[in-house]
């Protein structure tokens, strides 16, 4: 049996609909679990309790370690608090104690603290008590442990709560955040670059749940690109309850353009196409955001003029969480969320095709607008590429879901 208790702490401030961020929260945990038999999620006050029956203490911290709105969590050692006398709950208390120490000495630990928190303040030792009294049984285990209060190899920690006491040796990082699906739907732009899944693997961080649509120049690229972008769709999955790709066509739009409008003018007229479809997909998806991985004049679609002349063809917010990054730290976040060596692989995507020598810096949306009203058949050919996109379902938090 792996049991574990998780902390949160933005939870906290929500007060009024804090049982409603806990709640989504132990749903997903409950997807991220799903498929380790017998696996149980409680929600006693300020904590995040769970219990694995089958299972590796590995499989249940590699997925927590995922879920968003997590902070910290311990795999624990627990007394449930029912008809035992406080001397009998002291007696098991220190054996876990012990317990704890000896695995953490064989571990490699040499020196130690133990951190005492008395939540129900009925049992009959205070904190500041306790945690110098288990000390006792620490050295008995292990004499040449060494008491560190600073700085110490091991820190045992026993959580005195109404429900049970939790003796714990370490405390794991969670993702922090809001938990995926508290805070709506949004849809992201998704190419085979290393920025856009950065923008969405944040967004998904406060809370909104993301899917993704993304636009494929095959046979003008080859399958790999697509691939490529199926991929990190994936990564994002290992991190949600639910994660939707939806693939366009772009081949024939771009084709258009090549023919129709100046060479300088093409990346702007692509970038407003594809928004233009996002926003009739976010619509049918009730999302109520478009998120890009733009950031200003990293490249020449992303000047402050040209965003707003792409921008103009939506009224839905645009949500651009690295606008202000630069790329060192884009590409250490995406080291972190395992995006990096799929994004960087050589295969071209619809942004790379055609790519004029001198792009437009200061785009006039007024002026392209101009432009895309004497191409007749271009609502239509947008149209159709969105009703021939093919939906990619990823497993949520990396599960199967056969």
């Amino acid at each position: 049996m792996i049991e574990v208790v998780g902390r949160y702490s933005e939870i906290f401030l929500k007060r009024g609909r804090r049982r409603y961020f806990i709640a989504v929260l132990a749903n997903n945990v409950r997807a991220a679990l799903a498929d380790l038999p017998g696996a149980k999620v409680y929600t006693p006050h300020g904590r995040l309790r769970v219990k694995v029956p089958d299972a590796t203490e590995e499989q249940v911290v590699e997925r927590l370690s995922r879920v968003f709105g997590l902070n910290d969590f311990s795999v624990i050692e627990c007394v449930e608090r029912y008809e035992q006398t406080d001397e009998e709950i002291l007696t098991e208390i220190e054996g876990l104690v012990a317990k704890k120490a000896k695995e953490a000495w064989d571990s490699g630990a040499r020196t130690f603290r133990i951190t005492s928190k008395r939540a129900d303040k009925n049992f009959f030792m205070s904190s500041a008590t306790l945690a110098p009294h288990l000390a006792g049984p620490v050295i008995d285990a292990c004499p040449d442990f060494k008491v560190q209060l600073k700085g110490s190899d091991a820190d045992i920690e026993v959580e005195l709560r109404p429900e049970a006491v939790y003796v714990s040796c370490g405390r794991k990082p969670g993702p922090g955040g809001l938990p995926v699906k508290s805070n709506g739907r949004a849809l992201l732009l998704l190419s085979g670059g290393i920025d856009s899944p950065v923008a969405g693997w944040l967004t998904q961080k406060r809370g909104v749940r993301v899917d993704a649509i993304s636009f494929d120049s095959f046979p003008l690229t080859g399958p790999q690109a697509k691939e490529k972008v199926r991929s990190l769709a994936g990564v994002l999955g290992r991190w949600a309850p639910a994660v939707s790709l939806h693939m366009v066509p772009f081949g024939d739009i771009q084709m258009l353009f090549r023919d129709r409008v100046p060479a300088e003018q093409l990346l702007l007229m692509y970038r407003r196409s594809m928004i233009r479809m996002a926003d009739k997909l976010a619509e049918d998806l009730d999302a109520m955001a478009l998120v890009t991985g733009e950031c200003i004049g990293q490249v020449a679609s992303q000047t402050l003029p040209n965003m707003r002349a792409i921008e103009a063809v939506t009224p839905t917010p645009i949500i651009r969480p690295l606008v202000t990054f630069d790329k060192y730290e884009v590409i250490e976040l995406a080291q972190t969320l395992g995006t990096y060596p799929i994004s960087i692989q050589p295969h071209d995507d619809c942004c790379s095709l055609f790519v004029p020598a001198h792009p437009e810096l200061k785009g006039d949306a007024e002026k392209l607008q101009a432009m895309e009203e004497r191409i007749d058949e271009l609502a239509d050919l947008e149209a159709e590429a969105l009703s021939k996109r093919e939906i990619i379902h990823t497993d949520g938090y990396g599960v199967s879901s056969s």
